[in-house]
């Protein structure tokens, strides 16, 4: 039972490390779209659009929603 809780709990702090770079992502390109500095913005969409695409099970959370919203207009800005 202990080897669950560990994997339990491997998974739960990586989904959290994810979900702040995926958050932190998309402050860092709303701030570069707001400075118009486009040509940085492209390593930056593809790091935040690789992190998406690992909360596609989460869809029903509101603040995953939110930085999906957040990362789509940002995408169509940049």
């Amino acid at each position: 039972s202990l080897d669950y809780a560990k994997k339990n709990l491997t998974a739960s702090i990586t989904t959290l490390k994810r979900l702040n770079m995926l958050v932190t992502g998309v402050g860092q390109l709303k701030t570069m779209a707001a400075k118009r500095q486009y040509k940085e913005c492209g390593s930056l969409l593809q790091a935040v659009a690789s992190l998406s695409i690992c909360f596609e099970d989460f869809q029903h959370i509101p603040r995953i929603q939110e930085s999906k919203r957040q990362f789509d207009a940002l995408k169509e800005e940049c």
